[in-house]
């Protein structure tokens, strides 16, 4: 379980090289925030008492180690959303809950469709542009997609990090 945390300092000023900072900041779930697939855990999925999150198998699940603190300090420079193709949606809500970073999303596009719907609705309900967005997925094809309609984005590979972070804020600096 995730605990709640104050944005470090350094972190915080950190983001200041980069104003201005995208509008909407956009992640998938799986192999983007935690370190597994939800759809492929076997079922029911429970937490702890010492928070520990696990599978039927036994298998524990957790969040990729700098997520946290980047959802901390992100959040409070701007609106952060989670735009994925779960097929369990009610099991990545209860994932939210249970790592306790629900909060940091207003808007939260998780069912199965392509990417392309979830990021368009969210412009919708948003009303942010898209070239004022920045999107942070695992999968390549998402990637493509989320380039081809004018938002920039970044492959995530072994899980969201400062660096990958950094990455993409550098990418919006770049338009």
């Amino acid at each position: 379980m995730a605990k709640q945390s104050r944005p470090s300092f350094a972190k915080t000023e950190l983001l200041k090289e980069f104003n201005p900072l995208p509008k909407l900041v956009v992640f998938d779930l799986d192999l983007t925030l935690w370190a597994f697939q939800l759809d492929k855990l076997k079922k029911p999925i429970s937490q702890h008492s010492n928070g520990i999150i696990i599978d039927s198998d036994s298998k524990v699940c957790s969040l990729y180690p700098e997520v946290e603190d980047i959802l901390t300090t992100l959040s409070n420079q701007t609106t952060l959303t989670v735009a994925s193709r779960i097929e369990d949606i009610a099991s990545a809500y209860q994932m939210l809950q249970f790592y306790n970073i629900s909060q940091y999303f207003p808007f939260k596009e998780i069912y199965p469709c392509s990417k392309s719907v979830h990021l368009r609705r969210l412009q919708r309900r948003s009303g942010v542009k898209f070239d004022e967005m920045l999107f942070f997925d695992d999968d390549i094809r998402s990637i493509r997609l989320s380039n081809r309609i004018g938002i920039p984005a970044v492959q995530v590979i072994g899980g969201l990090t400062w660096s990958v972070v950094r990455d993409g804020l550098r990418l919006c600096l770049k338009r």
